[in-house]
């Protein structure tokens, strides 16, 4: 009996590989690896065919086996380290796939993975440079041109960016990632229509694609296409590859909730949870996300929002914001004598900076979507700049890479550009803005070191006054959040807090019956 399989069958079995017919691939490899124990080029395609089926425990004993049998085959140790990071080790990740190259130093393909886990890692300046050496090596690799682009975007080159993901889909005109990473791309520049038609072309070359289902869904939501986002945030949960089944699910309990329907956002928040549970730091934000939800749901009830739908009350009162803006969904506001439901429009992530940037961006396309497509003359709260002022991001952040600058100037700027912004916008439609304050935090400042806990308590003091004064200036409303939130001190009075950042719906109730500013005040 032979020890090796012939040709014919190996071939076999690689046309079924790259044909991407996975349970076909598998099947032909146990049957190669029962009849050739020793023959390693079994237990490889074995391995890889787990892989692309996120079958990764299986996929790791595996490719395990390949390398015990044939040590030196470098794209061996190459796939197992592939296999580590699936499984969220990176440094062992990092250590095989060094061992590959030191057994090839010329393997492109190495090179290249080490920038997907530079990638992981944020490390992106790393990552650029080891994508270009992998380029060097072998300049019609199509994934390492787009994952280039993807080191490039996040250092926010968009340009150089989707010049890469071109040069990618120039090689392969097929490759589904590459149409999806440029969408991604068009996205942040703020062009959500062809970012929209390069997603699809991902899924016309993939039907399966979990991220790019997600992808779509989310920018079919941005669009105002919302029954087209849920359709594709569904089908993206039911596949929950990689973990994406999280964040598709967070943003349907968001879509859900933002409708009425507890009930349904809460059947998510259920069908989620084991989920949660096993996902890692890649879909942190979902994870955090989830749990302000839990909180959130908690509170609310369909018979509440029933009631706000049945309810005499014709005007609405718009809220626009990020996470801040889904408390007051349903709830019912005094404003200036009279009474208005409060429906939310969610922009998740934007922060001031975001929206008073010169440059267009994906927020900005969203924000003008939802005032254009809003009735004239609608009354509309704004609550962005929570996320501004938080201790890890925003200016703070800022103020660290730069001396030229404090705190207090980069907030006069950064309020100041958002409030002429936003006022062009609405008076092209006619709104009435009221403009949110910033709470005071919540957060346990004695887990601070003490510089961070004054430059917090500072910055959001500094950022309402300058907020209150250019509000002021331009002749709209302003709503105290801190004046409702504020101990004295600048934190939080515990009254009005859901989490560490997040206000109970009943403060926007409280907020325009005791903390609202109008400019005849003035």
């Amino acid at each position: 009996m032979s020890k090796e399989p012939s040709p014919q069958q190996i071939s076999t079995l690689v046309a079924q590989f790259q044909k991407g017919n996975w349970h076909e691939a598998e099947k032909l490899a146990n049957e190669m690896i029962v009849r050739y124990p020793k023959f390693s080029f079994g237990y490889k395609v074995l391995g890889m065919t787990y892989g692309n089926q996120d079958k990764h425990q299986e996929a790791f004993i595996a490719k395990k086996k390949s390398v015990e049998l044939n040590p030196k085959d470098y794209e061996s140790h190459n796939n197992l380290g592939m296999t580590y990071r699936d499984l969220g080790n990176l440094t062992e990740a990092k250590k095989k796939i060094h061992y590959s190259l030191k057994l090839n130093p010329n393997y492109a393909d190495g090179w290249n993975n080490l920038g997907v886990i530079c990638l992981d890692q944020e490390k992106y300046l790393e990552a650029e440079n080891l994508c270009k050496k992998a380029i060097s090596l072998n300049p019609r690799l199509a994934q390492a041109h787009s994952n280039l682009g993807m080191a490039l975007m996040e250092q926010k080159r968009l340009s150089e960016a989707e010049d890469c993901y071109k040069k990618a889909l120039h090689i392969n005109p097929s490759y589904a990632d590459a149409y999806n990473n440029l969408s991604l791309c068009l996205g942040r520049s703020g062009d959500l229509v062809n970012s929209a038609d390069c997603v699809v072309k991902a899924l016309t070359c993939n039907p399966n694609f979990t991220i790019a289902l997600w992808n779509l869904g989310k920018i079919s939501y941005l669009l105002n296409d919302i029954q087209n986002a849920k359709k594709y945030l569904e089908l993206s949960l039911n596949k929950n590859t990689d973990g994406m089944g999280l964040d598709a699910g967070v943003w349907l309990m968001v879509i859900h909730y933002l409708e009425g329907n507890t009930d349904q956002a809460t059947k998510y928040l259920r069908s989620t949870q084991k989920i949660k549970e096993t996902t890692n730091l890649k879909h942190k934000s979902a994870r955090i996300y989830w749990d302000y939800l839990y909180k959130l749901l908690n509170g609310k009830t369909d018979k509440g929002i029933t009631q706000y739908l049945s309810s005499d009350i014709k005007e609405t009162m718009y809220i626009i914001g990020e996470s801040h803006s889904l408390p007051p969904n349903g709830e019912i506001v005094n404003y200036q004598g009279q009474l208005m439901k409060c429906k939310s429009m969610w922009m998740e992530g934007c922060k001031q900076w975001h929206l008073g940037n010169t440059k267009k961006n994906i927020f900005k396309s969203q924000f003008e979507i939802i005032l254009r497509e809003l009735p004239r003359k609608s009354k509309i709260l704004l609550l962005i700049g929570e996320i501004d002022c938080r201790p890890d991001e925003g200016i703070i952040l800022a103020a660290k890479k730069t001396s030229l600058k404090s705190l207090s100037e980069i907030a006069n700027e950064t309020t100041k550009s958002y409030i002429s912004y936003v006022n062009i916008e609405a008076r092209k439609y006619d709104h009435q803005l009221v403009i949110g304050g910033v709470p005071a935090t919540r957060i346990n400042i004695n887990e601070l070191t003490p510089l961070v806990a004054d430059q917090l308590v500072t910055i959001i003091r500094e950022f309402n006054e300058h907020l209150k004064k250019w509000t002021i200036n331009a002749n709209l409303a302003f709503l105290d959040l801190y004046k409702l939130t504020n101990k004295g001190d600048g934190t939080a009075n515990g009254q009005w807090h859901l989490d560490y950042f997040h206000l109970i719906p009943e403060a926007t109730q409280e907020a325009f019956n005791s903390c609202l500013i109008r400019t005849e005040q003035y």
